[in-house]
């Protein structure tokens, strides 16, 4: 990923609207990790892993469960660091 502005390109095309700049400083020995949503999902980015067949408009169920199993297991801290924004207490309930 590269960030422009507050749009994060992905190298498959797909754009993420950052409202706010993210980094993760050199300093920092923990990976980032970016929660995101896709609603739909736009399924021509699963074809070249082979996960959607577009001649019959479906997901293939089978080769993502397989790619499931076999995915290395990762490394990640289960510490939760979400927090509320403050910056704008006239609009939150």
């Amino acid at each position: 990923m590269r960030q422009s502005n507050s749009i994060v390109n992905h190298t498959d095309g797909g754009v993420t609207r950052v409202p706010r700049a993210i980094r993760n400083p050199k300093a920092n020995s923990r990976d980032l990790v970016l929660v995101n949503q896709l609603c739909p999902p736009q399924f021509y980015l699963y074809e070249p892993a082979g996960y959607y067949d577009p001649t019959h408009g479906k997901m293939k169920f089978d080769v993502i469960e397989k790619a499931k199993k076999d995915a290395p297991l990762g490394n990640l801290s289960m510490d939760n660091e979400l927090h509320y924004n403050d910056s704008d207490p006239a609009v939150r309930a």
